[in-house]
């Protein structure tokens, strides 16, 4: 899988997090990749995916670190390594949780 670049990783120090911005377009289009992967590892399907909010990190890669709302007051922050895909994800956040490495 290629995504398109979202970050300029030549502007980042190597381990260096981006401060958090609003999901786009582009962002969103990773999470629609990891979708089927997240579900089956949860074991629900999900009415709703919305990525909203997101990082990055540069190391041996991109790592993209995104807030997902899953409808109500559910929301998931999802690693997603760019090419590889889904690394981990983790549920039972809220909306006002920062977004952070794991």
């Amino acid at each position: 899988r290629t995504y398109k670049q979202t970050v300029n990783p030549v502007n980042m120090d190597p381990g260096g997090l981006t401060p958090v911005q609003e999901a786009d377009a582009d962002v969103q289009q990773i999470v629609d990749q990891v979708r089927g992967q997240l579900e089956q590892q949860i074991g629900v399907v999900m009415a709703m995916c919305t990525a909203t909010l997101f990082r990055t990190q540069v190391v041996n890669g991109i790592i993209y670190y995104v807030k997902v709302h899953a409808g109500g007051d559910f929301f998931l922050h999802l690693s997603i390594f760019e090419g590889d895909g889904l690394a981990n994800f983790q549920i039972g956040h809220t909306a006002n949780d920062p977004i952070e490495p794991f």
